[in-house]
């Protein structure tokens, strides 16, 4: 007798076929099928050939697998679908997100989106779950985005990177052009592209009233940030104070 193999159960009693005979059943069409050599005696852990009836069975669910796998869509396909459960774990993205994305594709927010002390949209994020910060958070909202920042927590980023998540990475602007390249990266991703060119028009023509509105002889100003931070030269707040006809501290020589 030929080595066997187990390749099934019927109810509770496994299916066990002899190889050197299914090899040789001439009812299967093609050449003899391979042999697989044992694991270990008694048992063959590979899927092994199959007699008559069951080699047709085998066949046929081939078939339909290879038809399923023909049409699902793969991975390319599903990175360009338009997410339905989108999870932000930073604060930008969580601003982002409640500008250029429908309320039904969000699916959580930061915890920091209603931190007063951080968040400049405590009030809209109220309305969306707002917990997700740790890998294990964002696994358990099931999400088909993850919008994190450069600066999210290294573990994070990548616990969820090995775990198959779609992740999107965004960057600190630098400057007015930075933020709105940001803006159409993630109007794109959330599907909603004319959301974003809303929102990057109104940034334009905020900077057009700003210059108008600019003061005389160009005050000196500094941003002084929490934990004792100023904006250094070449960042977005130093464009912003430039736009509003503010000299930069530093630029004239002022010390913090």
């Amino acid at each position: 007798a030929g080595a066997p193999c187990m390749t099934g159960h019927t109810g509770r009693s496994p299916v066990w076929i002899d190889l050197d005979v299914a090899r040789h059943d001439w009812r299967v069409p093609g050449p003899p099928l391979p042999a697989f050599p044992p694991a270990r005696r008694g048992v063959n852990d590979a899927v092994g050939a199959c007699n008559g009836a069951t080699a047709d069975r085998v066949r046929k669910l081939a078939g339909i697998l290879w038809v399923v796998a023909f049409l699902l869509p793969g991975p390319r396909a599903l990175a360009d679908a338009v997410p339905q459960r989108i999870v932000s774990i930073n604060l930008c993205a969580d601003e982002l997100l409640l500008a250029l994305a429908v309320p039904g594709q969000i699916a959580s927010l930061s915890v920091y989106a209603t931190d007063p002390d951080l968040s400049t949209v405590v009030e809209p994020a109220k309305a969306f779950p707002h917990a997700a910060a740790s890998a294990e958070s964002v696994v358990a909202l099931a999400p088909d985005l993850v919008l994190a920042g450069r600066f999210t927590k290294r573990d994070t980023r990548d616990m969820l990177t090995r775990l198959g998540y779609r992740l999107d990475l965004l960057d600190a602007p630098h400057s007015i052009a930075d933020s709105e390249k940001q803006i159409r990266h993630v109007a794109a991703l959330v599907g909603h592209a004319d959301r974003g060119e809303a929102l990057i028009a109104a940034i334009e023509a905020a900077k057009a009233r700003a210059a108008g509105a600019a003061l005389p002889g160009r005050p000196t100003a500094a941003n002084y940030q929490r934990r004792g931070y100023v904006a250094g030269s070449d960042t977005l707040m130093t464009e912003l104070l430039a736009v509003g006809g503010f000299a930069f501290a530093w630029s004239v020589g002022f010390v913090v």
